[in-house]
């Protein structure tokens, strides 16, 4: 099977990521965007210092992960002499499975599994599921129609999709997202790396109660921009070989500290069509204890007609996005409740900061 190329303007569903939807959080809320930490390239966490200046981001950015296993999403039948037959679904194995060792070797690349098939029947994997740790023996078959052996399994090993920047560090060092790409069961995606693309918004499907809504994006230019290192719990990081074409670098704010956000009113930095960003009126209704790192630490409002108008509130593909009180960088957008979509839930711009100090 040859593999997936990236092709101009290849269309995504925002933060789609061939990865189904995370769960309900509290049975009111949504992950909004469908992104293991490399922890030796960041420091200790460290407190920011008052009065940091970084760009602000609000424009969307296409991403590619490679996964640092390979999944199961699908099963395919083999004809064999005895009849049709997938080895890989008789074994008992289940779409969303991360395969991660066969016969005693690590597996990170579909071809990995494809070599193997080409020296041997007999498949003992070692997987994950539901995070917990499992093991099988699939025994594969000969396919008659190519005479060759087969699982009868299909394998992914990247991930793609459309997220939204919130801010770019140190003219580099770039966050986005505000929390974790996730796989179907929840789990955070543990990538090897992966590549930064420039990107445009062409459309949009308006959430309404019960359903979130949702951006449709498309990279724009196969050539990557930079490198991801890292998905983890507040979002997606990496650092820019060239800055994205979209981003206005002369657009620099002031970090706010903890104890200056307040509820009341504040704007959404957002992209909903084409590359520009606009500000968008919101209400923060509640902000939770600083004194710790939260992912769910904002409770934001959406008020803005012209928003409400577009998209019904907040939509998959906002996650990211920059949220400002006082002309002062605050948090980011993360989630959308469920069962009301003019809400949602942010994360405070210090956890993201703490989250990427300082990649290497």
């Amino acid at each position: 099977m040859k593999k997936t190329r990236l092709v101009i303007f290849f269309c995504f569903i925002l933060a789609f990521f061939s990865i189904v939807p995370s769960a309900v959080f509290a049975a009111e809320s949504k992950n909004i965007d469908l992104l293991d930490d490399i922890s030796h390239m960041f420091v200790p966490k460290q407190q920011y210092q008052q009065q940091e200046k970084v760009v602000l981001g609000g424009i969307p950015i296409g991403i590619s992960l490679n996964n640092d296993c390979v999944e199961i999403v699908g099963f395919s039948q083999i004809i064999t002499e005895s009849g049709a037959v997938s080895p890989a679904e008789q074994a008992g194995m289940q779409i969303g499975d991360k395969i991660i060792e066969i016969n005693g070797q690590k597996v990170t690349k579909t071809q990995d599994v494809t070599k193997l098939t080409e020296t041997t029947t007999n498949f003992d994997v070692v997987f994950v599921r539901g995070g917990s740790k499992k093991q099988t023996e699939i025994l594969s078959q000969k396919d008659v129609l190519t005479g060759k052996n087969k699982l009868g399994m299909w394998l992914r090993d990247e991930s793609h999709g459309v997220g939204t920047l919130t801010f770019v560090k140190d003219e580099k060092y770039f966050a986005s997202l505000g929390h974790p790409i996730t796989s179907k069961d929840g789990e955070i995606i543990s990538i090897n790396g992966g590549k930064v693309h420039d990107c445009n918004v062409f459309g949009v499907n308006k959430g309404k109660i019960g359903k979130a809504g949702e951006l449709k994006g498309a990279f724009n230019n196969k050539q990557y921009i930079g490198d991801i290192y890292t998905n983890n719990k507040f979002g997606v990081y990496g650092k820019f070989d060239v800055m994205p074409q979209a981003l206005d670098e002369s657009n620099v704010v002031e970090i706010a500290n903890p104890d200056e956000i307040k509820p009341g009113k504040a704007v959404i930095y957002s992209t909903i069509n084409g590359t520009t960003p606009q500000f968008y009126e919101i209400e923060i209704i509640k902000v939770k204890n600083q004194a710790v790192d939260e992912e769910k630490s904002l409770v934001i409002k959406v008020t803005d007609k012209n928003l409400l108008d577009a998209t019904g509130g907040i939509v998959q593909g906002m996650s990211g996005s920059p949220v400002l009180q006082n002309d002062k960088l605050v948090g980011a957008v993360t989630h959308v409740f469920i069962n009301d979509p003019t809400r949602g839930f942010g994360v405070t711009i210090h956890s993201m900061l703490n989250s990427m100090e300082q990649i290497n």
